[in-house]
Formats: structure tokens, C-alpha cells, sequence
């Protein structure tokens, strides 16, 4: 794959992950994983809402015609009770009492019952998102040894030696001089030297972060062809030797700096970033350093920058000194990042129809409470088992999501093998993650016919609070005229 056809590729894909980031931050958004602003006041969103001045006059307004419904549901019932004395399943007046007096009663406290059920819930999602938090696979430690630094101080005096050239940016230069380091670089390599990012931005340049960014851009088991051009490498080398050209006493870490360095990044923690996820998932044979691609890790202390959210995936620079952007798997990338996008906005639409349906049934709740004289309760366990699914449901939507960021690491690590075959096996992988969001996509649903053994579209709330509003206006109607006709009789 050319250069040109690659830097092409590699821009959509990070328009399609930037795509993933924004979706999988609206879902945390609107499944309760964070908390909004509106006019000063700090919160969730369902709180917000449900505590909002129109939601609370929309209640009261029903609440008050949900008493004048109880009573005169009550009247009906005492009538139907007085025309209909040898009917089946009737109620006594004392029962038709206490249950009017329950149904006001439901109607008065039903706002503190909504609010503690969403402050549970709420704080139970605030867990659930805490808990799945991630932290660095890793934590190196290093003691410079006599060993180290001198190979540092032989391979830094080879290059300070060719930044003298005038052409120091030329490739024949920069080419000889990595060939001429590269036996030091190799040795401090093997010594988990370079396995530490060492933050130049944050902790200014030192010996380990100029030689880093050089060992860093190729692989350093290959000798480089002297008229060749290799961008990366030239890139890192000329950096270096314009920091040296500039810069003559360079600091020398020391070996309570490093671990510092290191500590630091690797205490980083996050959520993590499922279009990190993908983009790693495809650069299991990309990384510019040999080493990493022999055993490729999410983990290893190349990827687990990107892993941790310490770099990011975004930036050009970062990422092309990590990978050969020419042998990321971009079919495998485009096709994963689709099935991911699809799932995480239907979830994100199961979530937002939650939220609505909760607070249409909040709302229109004194109506079910009101039928109690008259059904003895029966309406009103329906609307219970309703709010009920709906309160659970964005469980069912948040959970598997979150024990997909348990699993996806396990599938990535390379200890994994499901075929011997590369391809294949990182096939199998592909589908693994693919299969637990179409699962994390279908929890809801799931749950729904659990709990009420209904049609799917209770999942969302939509068929059956559909079905149960035309079932109420229907009971409301047939009750007035039973009772008015027992009346006239």
C-alpha cells in the first residue's frame, strides 16, 4: 500500500473513530455516566428532567384530576355495588373506601417514590461506571546501571558527531548515523530502557527522551539502506540532533526521575475508549518496532499509552512514530467501527426513550391510580410492573456494556490463540467483540421479556404504554357507562 493511499485511509478512519468517541460519550451521557448543567444546577439528566417546573405542573394537573377520577370512581363502584348486590368479584364499601383513600394516597406520595427511585438508580449507574474504570497494564521501574549510561553516552556522541555535517537533514547522514547508533539503541532495548514514555513535553528533554523518540521510529533489528528514505526515522534523528544543536547539557535522568515518569503514566485511569479499541485492535502488526509485533499486546508498553487515553489516537505525529499507518488492517477498522456505531446508537436511543416513557408515566400515573376503587389495584400493578422495566432497563443496556471493557482486553491479549492462522485469528477476535455488542445492543430487550414476558417493544416502553393508555381510556369509558346504565335502570 502506497504512502499517499495510506495517510488517505488513515484520515477516514479517525473521522469514522471520532464518530465511535462522540457516540460512546453520548451513551455514557444519557445512561447516567455523567452529569449536565442546567441554569447553575448540576445533575443527571433523568433528575433534571423529572425535577423540571413543567414536568411538576404537567403532574400536578393530572394529580388533580386523578382525585376527582378516584372519587368519582368510587361512586361507580358503590353504585355497581348497590343496582348489581349479587355480582361476582364486587368489592365491600369499606374495601372501596380504603382503596380510594390508597389511590389519593398513591397519587400524593408518587413524586417522593419516582425521585428515590432515581436517585438508586442513579447512584448504582454512578458505581457501575466507576467500577470499569482502567488503569495502566503495566509499571517499569529501571535502574541505570554503568552498562546503560554509556551506551546512552556512546550513541548520543555518534549522533552530536553527525549533527556537525552541514547536511545533517540529508538522508545518505541521517541513514549512517542510526546504523552507527543502532547497536547501543539495541542494547538499551533489550534493557526495557525505552519501554518508559518519558513526557519531554512535561519533563523537558533528557538523554532517554532524545534517544527514545529515535528508537521509537523504526525497527531497530534492521540496518537502514543508506540512499534510502525512510520519513519517520529521518524525522526523529533530525529532531534529536536540532535538540542537541541547541541544547549541549542535556539533563541525565536519574533513576528515581524515571520511576516517576513511569509511575505517573502508568497510575493514568479512564474509561475505556472503545474507538481505542478498534484502532489498536488493527495494529497488531503495524508497530514500527519489531519487537512489539512478535508478541502484540493491548497492554505492552507501546499500545498502553493509546490504551490509557496518555496518547491519543488522534494525533498524526504520535501515532506515525508508534505505527506504519501502511500495514494497519483499515477492512477489518472500517467494518468493526460500523457494527460498533450501529450498536451504540440504538442503545443510545433505548436510553433516551427511557427517559421519556419514564416521565410520560410518571405523568399520567394518578389516571392508573385512580381506577383502583373500581379494579381494586389491578391497573395500577400494571403501571408498577411498567415503571418498573423501565427503571431496570437502562441496566440491562449498561452492564453488558461495561463488561465489555472487561473482555475486550482478554480477547486482544495475544495469549489468546484461537487459530493458529494470523488472519484468522484475528478474525475470531473481531467477531468475539462484534458478537458482545450486538449482545449489549439486545440486553434490553432481553430483560423486558424477562420481567413481563411481552411483546420486545416493551424493551423501550413504546408497545406496551401504548397498548395500556388505549386499555385505560377503554376501562374508563366501559366503567362510566355500566355504572350510568345501572343508574337510569
Amino acid at each position: 500500500m502506497s504512502e499517499t493511499i495510506a495517510n488517505g485511509l488513515y484520515w477516514v478512519a479517525r473521522q469514522i473513530l471520532r464518530i465511535i468517541h462522540i457516540l460512546q460519550r453520548m451513551f455514557d451521557l444519557f445512561a447516567g455516566g455523567s452529569e449536565v448543567t442546567y441554569n447553575g444546577k448540576t445533575g443527571y439528566l433523568t433528575d433534571l428532567f423529572f425535577s423540571n417546573d413543567t414536568v411538576t405542573i404537567a403532574y400536578g394537573i393530572m394529580a388533580l384530576i386523578g382525585i376527582a377520577l378516584s372519587v368519582g370512581f368510587a361512586l361507580a363502584a358503590v353504585m355497581r355495588r348497590i343496582f348489581d348486590a349479587g355480582g361476582r368479584g364486587q368489592m365491600t364499601l369499606g374495601r372501596i373506601l380504603s382503596s380510594m383513600v390508597r389511590s389519593i394516597a398513591l397519587i400524593f406520595v408518587t413524586n417522593t417514590v419516582v425521585t428515590m427511585v432515581f436517585s438508586s438508580t442513579n447512584m448504582l449507574l454512578s458505581y457501575i461506571h466507576y467500577s470499569t474504570d482502567i488503569s495502566s497494564g503495566f509499571d517499569v521501574e529501571i535502574t541505570y546501571d554503568d552498562k546503560m549510561r554509556a551506551a546512552m553516552a556512546r550513541a548520543l556522541n555518534t549522533l552530536g558527531n553527525y549533527s556537525v555535517n552541514d547536511s545533517y537533514g540529508a538522508n545518505l547522514n541521517v541513514n549512517l548515523c542510526f546504523n552507527d547508533m543502532r547497536a547501543d539503541l539495541l542494547f538499551l532495548d533489550a534493557s526495557h530502557v525505552f519501554d518508559i514514555d518519558y513526557e519531554p513535553e512535561k519533563n523537558g528533554n533528557s538523554w532517554q527522551s532524545v534517544l527514545a523518540q529515535i528508537a521509537n521510529s523504526a525497527d531497530l533489528s534492521k540496518e537502514l539502506y543508506p540512499a534510502a528514505d525512510y520519513p519517520q526515522v529521518s524525522a526523529a534523528v533530525t529532531d534529536a540532533m536540532d535538540i542537541i544543536r541547541t541544547n549541549t547539557k542535556l539533563q541525565l535522568l536519574s533513576e528515581r526521575s524515571a520511576k516517576a515518569a513511569a509511575s505517573e503514566t502508568a497510575q493514568s485511569e479512564g474509561t475505556l475508549s472503545f474507538d481505542a479499541v478498534i484502532f489498536l485492535l488493527n495494529t497488531m502488526d503495524a508497530a514500527r518496532s519489531a519487537k512489539y509485533n512478535e508478541n502484540p499486546d493491548i497492554a505492552d508498553s507501546l499500545r498502553n499509552y493509546y490504551y490509557t487515553g496518555s496518547k491519543s489516537i488522534y494525533d498524526v505525529d504520535s501515532v506515525t512514530t508508534s505505527f506504519d499507518i501502511t500495514k494497519i488492517n483499515y477492512i477489518i477498522l472500517f467494518l468493526s467501527a460500523a457494527e460498533v456505531a450501529f450498536a451504540l446508537v440504538v442503545m443510545i436511543f433505548n436510553c433516551i426513550t427511557r427517559i421519556f416513557s419514564m416521565i410520560f408515566l410518571y405523568i399520567i400515573s394518578p389516571g392508573f391510580f385512580a381506577m383502583m376503587p373500581f379494579d381494586d389495584g389491578a391497573r395500577t400493578r400494571e403501571w408498577i410492573k411498567m415503571f418498573m422495566v423501565q427503571a431496570l432497563a437502562v441496566f440491562a443496556t449498561v452492564i453488558p456494556m461495561k463488561l465489555i471493557t472487561f473482555f475486550v482486553p482478554i480477547i486482544l491479549d495475544m495469549g489468546l490463540l484461537l487459530f493458529e492462522d494470523s488472519f484468522l485469528n484475528q478474525m475470531a477476535k473481531l467477531l468475539l467483540i462484534l458478537g458482545a455488542f450486538e449482545t449489549a445492543r439486545r440486553a434490553s430487550t432481553m430483560l423486558a421479556r424477562l420481567i413481563t414476558e411481552s411483546n420486545p417493544g416493551s424493551a423501550i416502553g413504546s408497545y406496551e404504554i401504548k397498548e395500556l393508555s388505549k386499555s385505560l381510556g377503554r376501562s374508563l369509558g366501559k366503567q362510566i357507562k355500566k355504572s350510568m346504565k345501572k343508574v337510569s335502570l
